[in-house]
């Protein structure tokens, strides 16, 4: 009753933009994926031994680093200049800012797996990773090639509110897959089937995503009789850019992050430190609704000159999220053990002490994180690079000289302060342009 009421008057705050129904749906679906990503690391972490474990999970974050390395975050785009096209009725102009976004995607796939494949032998040495991993890295960049969702498709879907869509799309792809790692517990897989299963899910859910787009796009098309040529579009491509130059700085902390760990720490500690990181991801499945849905509406906001509005909207969330996560902070820090035992195995659980400092320094600055989005719809998405870079160059040196003398407690402490750094930076920022204050 009391997170109805709260979401109620959130709904009220943003001109009845913010729809109950579409937030509840990517709730379930969200909670659906934190079910589904605990019960397949725990798989993971039960049924196969420490050094397989962390080995996986250096092969998806290898191939998700190049991903990053490539990923210009068309969807935004789409959603910031798409909402003026849509607003002003000019359907031809979007049809072409898709058109613009999907070169974009194409040649960043392209890019991705033509690095993929010509640096993993030469790095792979350089890390001294196991010949497994290398053979999971060539498995693991088939998915490459179905990645266009995550970029325009992701953000026409967004720009339509077709979150009820995706959310019921997304679920019935997590209990199909949710069964087929379930089965893995009876006859006890080699590592190689949890990579061919990863694999499958990608694929799976990318084609479905690609066919319900031309469908819903073709049907848009005749509907508003477009019939437009491509024309290149300068200030998309612009934003982008800065946009991309701002994940660039990201990388090192988003996924380069269990790369660097099998560097500078034992192969155990890299497979604790992944379970760590898989642990607060499933966090991150009950925010991502608030971020996906909240995105559209703060870009109207954004266009429609209502920055005070968006920001009332911000404050109000902010407080109920801090709230929230510092509880649940405080719960998992005095349970730590527990959790890591029966989460993962009585293998994990020497990586306690870690777990209490990136709760600590993460989930109570989700709050205040939802300000980023707002942040670069308002245009900041140069200044953002700058912070991004700022807090990689931090969290990389405190990462080299605390993972010699702390091990894995000091490499958590380096990734959690890159977090604190990125998120308190930009309100000086909109301070300074927006008068911007935190209780409105």
């Amino acid at each position: 009753m009391f997170f109805r009421k709260y979401l109620n008057r959130v709904i009220k705050l943003n001109n009845n933009n913010l729809n109950f129904n579409s937030f509840k749906w990517q709730l379930y679906s969200q909670g659906i994926g934190l079910i589904y990503l605990l019960v397949t690391t725990g798989l993971r972490a039960k049924i196969l031994p420490l050094k397989d474990f962390a080995n996986i999970a250096i092969a998806i974050a290898f191939v998700a680093s190049f991903q990053s390395m490539f990923n210009l975050q068309t969807w935004r785009a789409v959603i910031k200049f798409g909402n003026d096209k849509l607003s002003n009725s000019n359907f031809s102009s979007l049809i072409n800012i898709v058109r613009n976004g999907l070169l974009i995607d194409s040649l960043s796939i392209a890019l991705s797996l033509l690095l993929i494949i010509s640096t993993t032998e030469m790095i792979a040495n350089m890390f001294l990773w196991e010949s497994d991993v290398k053979d999971y890295i060539y498995i693991l960049s088939i998915s490459v090639l179905f990645n266009y969702s995550q970029g325009v498709i992701l953000g026409y879907f967004r720009l339509y509110n077709m979150f009820v869509f995706i959310s019921k799309r997304q679920i019935s792809i997590y209990f199909l897959f949710l069964v087929v790692n379930i089965s893995a517990f009876f006859f006890s897989p080699k590592p190689i089937f949890f990579i061919w299963v990863y694999v499958a899910q990608i694929v799976v859910n990318e084609l479905i995503n690609v066919y319900y787009f031309i469908k819903v796009l073709n049907s848009n098309k005749e509907n508003q009789n477009v019939n437009s040529s491509f024309i290149i579009d300068r200030e998309l491509i612009k934003f982008n850019f800065w946009v991309y130059v701002k994940s660039l700085a990201d990388i090192p902390f988003r996924t380069f992050d269990i790369l660097l760990a099998s560097k500078f720490l034992t192969i155990n500690e890299t497979g604790i430190y992944s379970a760590l990181k898989r642990l607060l991801g499933a966090f991150n499945q009950f925010i991502e609704p608030l971020n996906i849905i909240i995105y559209p509406k703060l870009s109207k906001h954004s266009s429609m000159g209502e920055i005070d509005e968006g920001f009332k909207f911000l404050g109000y969330m902010n407080k109920w999220l801090t709230l929230v996560c510092t509880f649940i902070a405080l719960i998992i820090c005095i349970y730590s053990k527990e959790i890591l035992s029966l989460l993962f195995s009585d293998k994990f659980i020497t990586g306690y002490q870690s777990l209490i400092i990136i709760v600590l320094f993460k989930l109570p600055f989700y709050g205040l994180q939802l300000y980023y989005s707002y942040f670069l719809v308002l245009g900041f998405a140069k200044q953002a690079s700058l912070i991004s870079f700022i807090g990689t160059v931090t969290y990389l040196i405190l990462a080299y000289f605390l993972s010699i003398q702390y091990g894995l407690d000091g490499f958590v402490f380096a990734v959690s302060m890159n977090s604190v750094i990125t998120t308190l930076l930009i309100f000086p920022f909109l301070k300074r342009k927006y008068n911007f204050k935190f209780f409105h």
